[in-house]
């Protein structure tokens, strides 16, 4: 049996004094632009939330329900489709920081998961900051 994943990358304004501390409604829906599902990139789906990994494996970060506040856009697509098991977000730092725990190498990784990872980067450069960029997801 196959997983699944629906993500969105939220960004904040660099102008507030503590990320995400308000609802800034940015929203990036990666369903419309990157094919996580299609890509079936296992190790990234270990990496981040647990789902599909090895025996004795288990994740830096453990999924986390939704984030708060957050864009209603998220909340709608997320909160009637998956159980606050399946649902987890992760900024940008720790992204990478779930990557390394696993030993996973940006050269294992599906073209999708890349360009998750270079947008947040991107985007992090672009605010000054890794923990004003997260991906928020429900996975299956």
């Amino acid at each position: 049996m196959g997983s699944g994943i629906d993500g969105f990358l939220e960004y904040d304004d660099r102008t507030l004094e503590k990320p995400f501390s308000v609802k800034t409604g940015r929203v990036i829906p990666l369903d419309r632009y990157v094919d996580l599902r299609g890509g079936k990139d296992y190790r990234f789906f270990a990496a981040i939330s647990g789902f599909r990994s090895n025996e004795g494996e288990s994740p830096l970060f453990r999924p986390r329900g939704l984030p708060t506040p957050m864009s209603d856009q998220i909340y709608e697509e997320l909160f009637f489709s998956y159980s606050s098991e399946q649902i987890s977000w992760l900024n940008a730092s720790e992204i990478h920081l779930a990557l390394a725990h696993l030993n996973i190498r940006r050269e294992e990784l599906s073209v999708a998961a890349l360009l998750v990872i270079g947008l947040m980067d991107y985007l992090s450069g672009r605010l000054g900051s890794p923990e004003r960029v997260r991906f928020v997801f429900g996975i299956e």
